[in-house]
């Protein structure tokens, strides 16, 4: 039904003399547009004007099934966050939890990511400070992660600048503000690796954070990208968890190497915007 939806979609805009583009695509051969009974799907990116794309295997693969129309530009997610970055939003409740301690932020959790972190603050007192924000965070899911944790920990929407800075695990109960939490941490831990797959990895990497995340990434092109750069790291279970928190809490010239990296992973990638309003009117 979706598919159907966008060839009759795009068949109207082309009726009507209508440009319009497909941005930041990237495509892997195993997707319906590569297989041999792909026509139906292959022709909704016939369809499109102009399609921008990530990188060189993307564009191949649109060229194998004959769709030339295309360039490669990069990313516009890149764009984005180091614009929301360079916002600074200041958090006065994160501020005073955070102490000027090496501080773990751990972003879109689920509760098998949160099992291992808290068990690591726990187990491991004095390395890092922890701020969840989980992805779930209905009154009920919060309590009982409180409940479970066994430590102090101070919920965003019920503490005070008191409460937050004699706390171990600050939790963030609230939407939209995770992208600015980010800043006051030195690592992250991105939620869904153990599930459907991860969330966001851009949002840490622009302010040089390293990042960690579970073991189901690969089809996400930047957290491939950033593994084999060696500013992230991906964990199968506790003991690497623990393993990869401690050397960047016990080693500060590892944590200052793999900061630098993810934060020239994202300065080197963005450009794609203006890129892209460059070339429209070429088009």
């Amino acid at each position: 039904m979706k598919y159907e939806f966008w060839f009759n979609y795009l068949n109207l805009l082309q009726e009507r003399g209508i440009p319009h583009y497909l941005v930041s695509a990237i495509f892997r051969a195993d997707q319906h547009f590569f297989k041999w009974y792909g026509d139906w799907t292959r022709n909704i990116l016939k369809g499109f004007t102009h399609i921008f794309v990530q990188n060189e295997n993307s564009l191949e693969l649109l060229e194998f099934v004959g769709i030339t129309n295309a360039t490669i530009s990069g990313d516009t997610r890149f764009d984005r966050v180091v614009a929301i970055a360079s916002e600074k939003r200041e958090i006065p409740m994160v501020q005073a939890f955070c102490k000027e301690k090496l501080v773990l932020v751990a972003g879109s959790s689920w509760p098998e990511d949160e099992k291992l972190l808290i068990r690591f603050v726990s187990e491991n007192p004095g390395k890092f400070k922890l701020i969840l924000v989980p992805h779930e965070i209905h009154d009920d899911a919060i309590r009982n992660l409180i409940n479970t944790s066994g430590m102090k920990a101070c919920r965003y929407s019920e503490g005070s600048l008191e409460k937050a800075g004699n706390a171990d695990i600050l939790i963030i109960d609230a939407v939209g503000i995770l992208s600015q939490v980010y800043r006051y941490g030195q690592v992250a831990y991105i939620g869904g690796g153990f599930g459907a797959g991860i969330h966001n990895i851009l949002e840490p990497a622009v302010y040089g954070m390293p990042v960690i995340f579970g073991p189901i990434y690969h089809k996400f092109q930047e957290a491939v990208d950033l593994v084999e750069a060696k500013g992230a790291y991906s964990i199968h279970n506790y003991n690497e968890l623990e393993r990869i928190l401690r050397k960047f809490s016990d080693d500060p010239g590892f944590l200052s190497s793999t900061s630098s990296i993810s934060k020239a992973f994202v300065e080197q990638r963005k450009g794609a915007t203006g890129k892209i309003l460059k070339l429209i009117p070429a088009i």
